[in-house]
């Protein structure tokens, strides 16, 4: 709802302390028009369903932006029960209770909702048929969405990055410091997204009101340019320290079979991003330039 003290819209955010929730906290004091509360997991767990709807009754949002999710992929195929229940259960109450108090759901999903196996970029009404048990669960998270909400926003992302510490970049420059060689997949091909880039047009969404009755759905959301693979990204990370004279990694290229991945990856799972721009026009950035900008705030 709108508070009616400053007519400031209130905004319920889950999930705070993820690559997204983190991005969304740093960038929230700038939209002067919103009042945003952060709940992270050990705050408040989304699977509590009576915990949930307390909050929600305390703070009446228009909109729950909802960045919590099970991401571990490998994980979700030796934890089936804790991936299902946080992706596809939890979604369930969630929705219930968006529906009943008219407010605007705002969710994340995944690229592995596809099988990878179409040439070209995927559009959302491409067949999904998800390779992973992680990937299974965000889809039936999905449509537990769809199902039983009727205000909602669900976004694919791919390839997501960040200065976050859990983030793909973090993760190879601490990997770096152990290790002279580093082996990453070249054979798995997406349109990597800047974190950052995400909840600047979600913030203008909710800010100038662009959420209507006839642009509700699912959206796909890569970054901006060419698809790339997880290698290239590496690679681009390696020059920068070397360029800066820092001691880093040689990056080598691997296939997906010599990794030893639990769950499979889609070969290609780059999206298609032309309904999202045709609905909402939104401004990106080359996920390169994004990449560079990351990889100056580290480095300098």
């Amino acid at each position: 709802m709108v508070n009616k003290k400053n007519n400031k819209i209130t905004v319920l955010i889950l999930g705070a302390n993820g690559q997204l929730g983190s991005s969304l906290k740093r960038y929230s004091s700038k939209y002067k028009d919103l009042k945003c509360h952060f709940y992270s997991k050990k705050k408040l767990n989304i699977c509590d369903k009576v915990k949930l709807e307390k909050i929600i009754n305390k703070l009446q949002p228009k909109y729950i932006i909802n960045a919590a999710a099970y991401t571990n992929v490998d994980g979700a195929e030796n934890n089936k029960t804790e991936c299902l229940k946080i992706n596809s259960k939890s979604l369930i109450n969630i929705a219930k209770l968006c529906s009943i108090k008219k407010i605007t759901i705002i969710h994340f999903s995944t690229d592995y909702v596809y099988s990878g196996k179409k040439k070209s970029n995927y559009k959302e009404n491409d067949y999904k048929s998800p390779i992973s048990y992680y990937g299974f669960t965000k889809l039936k998270g999905e449509k537990n969405i769809t199902k039983y909400a009727r205000q909602y926003f669900i976004f694919r992302i791919s390839g997501l990055f960040s200065n976050h510490k859990n983030s793909f970049i973090n993760k190879i420059i601490k990997l770096s410091k152990k290790n002279k060689i580093i082996k990453v997949v070249n054979d798995q091909q997406t349109k990597p997204l800047f974190a950052d880039e995400i909840t600047i047009f979600i913030f203008i969404l909710i800010s100038k009101n662009l959420a209507k009755s006839n642009n509700y759905g699912i959206y796909n959301l890569p970054g901006k340019g060419n698809k790339t693979s997880w290698y290239n990204i590496a690679k681009i990370i390696e020059k920068k320290f070397i360029n800066k004279k820092i001691k880093f990694a040689n990056i080598v290229p691997a296939k997906s079979e010599q990794l030893s991945f639990k769950a499979k990856r889609p070969i290609n799972s780059a999206l298609d991003n032309q309904k999202i721009i045709k609905n909402f026009k939104i401004k990106q950035k080359h996920w390169k330039l994004n990449v560079e900008n990351v990889l100056n705030d580290i480095v300098n």
